[in-house]
């Protein structure tokens, strides 16, 4: 078959001062000859050579193996089995943008097959010349992956206990970020764009962290004064939330006894908590430095720690919240099953379905009866676990939001703006082809410079990803369905 192309691809900052061998291969692909001179370095090892660069040394008595000779003086390209007018085409190409380019590495199938080979022969290349001498801090990393490995393993058997509370899971996914970064180091053997962007978050997230930290130790005793404040002027808002539920509110008519029973029942629960706070309260403020320890790792160690603490001093009205929800829940359905006695059917947990039931007179009573009870009492249950999901359901909107700073925060992709304001080879990714002419004996020239990407689309590329992307949020059809039915949010 014979070939009726030929395609040299130059780097242009190919070394043209000392004569040597070229590093490359060569393919045919659709009638096409193509070599692909892979470093800009010339070498005098002949391994895995292409071609050669030089001008005292004739092409004919080179080696079998070297297909391509380049003149030092005149530039001009040479063929093995070609004649020296034979037509080629010369394809000068970026080799810097195109060595250190992210995207063009991770995406090589949208930029044809010449560049898609041209990138993994460069990458390959570059690869092991890097990994000389570097042995042993890949074992060093490989070492501390396993340790991060076994970290890992001990959080995911204590899930249920790390998961309840947002520093801890905060740790985990921080952990998590770390064992990809050090994999990513190992892989790349460089700084990518996104792993640039993970240091300089770290690195703020500390600076902004020990600030705040050394800040509130400073004055920790006002904001212990702020904060006992803020949780006695809850409960003394909630004690007399519940005090106006027990008599009319808003001249509902309810269950005189049943409504005196929850209100007692809510405020007793208020009572032990705040002899629990009042109890610890010694505790916190002796070990209030070791408590503030997290803080120090980083201004999102604390964001994490302000939902724990909103957590715990919400704790009292999420206990009435469970308690009205399952409460609530329970009515549902014994009204429900009995609303099925009423007009004579019932559930069959074998067929999964509603069959149709005779039922005695003593039946029809007992159930007519219990409908009853359950129905005029409802309303009362419904007014304590209505005015409670809004509570709950503000301190959900406040931890999700807490929770999105936190991704936010994590997002911003200061590394990246800044290589794309300095037009960085990383961020390129736009090949321009130029039609620069012909040479001496009519080769046909083309030069391959690689643009940076547009703005937005190299911060989508490289913004990091979020610490709990495998954190699963309820929607909001689920959060609306889950209280209509009594389900605990």
């Amino acid at each position: 078959m014979k070939v009726k192309n030929i395609l040299v691809f130059l780097p242009n900052s190919l070394d043209t001062t000392k004569a040597g061998y070229l590093k490359g291969r060569k393919k045919i692909l659709d009638n096409t000859e193509v070599f692909y001179i892979t470093s800009d370095k010339v070498s005098r090892n002949i391994y895995q050579s292409l071609g050669y660069i030089g001008s005292d040394v004739e092409f004919e008595a080179l080696t079998e193996d070297v297909d391509l000779h380049i003149n030092i003086v005149n530039g001009k390209i040479l063929i093995k089995h070609t004649s020296e007018n034979e037509p080629l085409t010369r394809i000068i190409y970026d080799y810097k943008r195109l060595r250190d380019s992210d995207i063009l590495h991770n995406n090589t199938e949208i930029y044809g097959q010449h560049f898609k080979y041209l990138c993994r022969d460069i990458r390959k290349c570059v690869y092991l010349v890097s990994n000389n001498g570097r042995d042993f801090i890949t074992k060093f990393l490989l070492h501390i992956i396993f340790i991060i490995d076994i970290c890992l393993n001990v959080t995911s058997k204590l899930h249920k206990i790390v998961e309840k509370s947002s520093t801890f899971m905060h740790f985990e996914e921080n952990v998590s970020l770390m064992k990809w970064f050090l994999a990513s180091a190992i892989h790349k053997k460089k700084l990518s764009p996104k792993m640039g962007n993970v240091v300089i978050i770290k690195l703020v997230d500390i600076i902004i962290g020990i600030l705040l930290t050394n800040y509130v130790v400073q004055y920790e005793n006002q904001i212990f004064i702020f904060l006992y404040n803020s949780i006695e002027g809850i409960i003394s808002s909630l004690k007399g939330l519940l005090f106006y539920l027990m008599g009319s509110p808003i001249g509902l008519k309810l269950n005189y006894g049943f409504n005196n029973f929850l209100g007692q029942f809510f405020l007793y629960h208020i009572s032990l908590w705040r002899i629990f706070l009042h109890g610890t309260y010694p505790v916190l403020t002796s070990y209030f430095k070791y408590l503030m320890l997290p803080g120090i790792l980083g201004f999102s160690y604390q964001i994490a720690m302000m939902s724990d603490i909103l957590a715990i001093a919400t704790f009292h009205s999420y206990c009435i919240y469970v308690n009205g929800a399952r409460l609530f829940n329970l009515q549902l359905k014994c009204l429900t099953s009995l609303w099925r006695v009423l007009i004579g059917r019932k559930f069959n947990p074998l067929r999964g379905r509603v069959d149709s039931c005779q039922y005695s007179q003593n039946q029809m009573f007992i159930g007519t009866l219990s409908f009853s009870i359950l129905l005029f009492l409802l309303p009362t249950t419904a007014m304590y676990y209505v005015v409670f999901s809004v509570f709950r359901l503000v301190t959900l909107l406040i931890d999700r939001f807490l929770l999105t700073a936190r991704n936010l925060f994590y997002n911003i992709p200061i590394y990246s703006i800044y290589l794309w304001l300095v037009n960085a080879s990383s961020v390129a990714g736009n090949i321009h082809i130029i039609w620069k002419g012909f040479d001496e004996v009519g080769n046909v020239i083309i030069e391959a410079k690689l643009n940076k990407l547009p703005f937005i689309y190299t911060i989508k590329k490289f913004t990091p990803d979020p610490l709990n992307k495998t954190c699963q949020q309820k929607n909001l059809g689920d959060i609306f369905r889950s209280i209509l039915t009594g389900v605990v949010l």
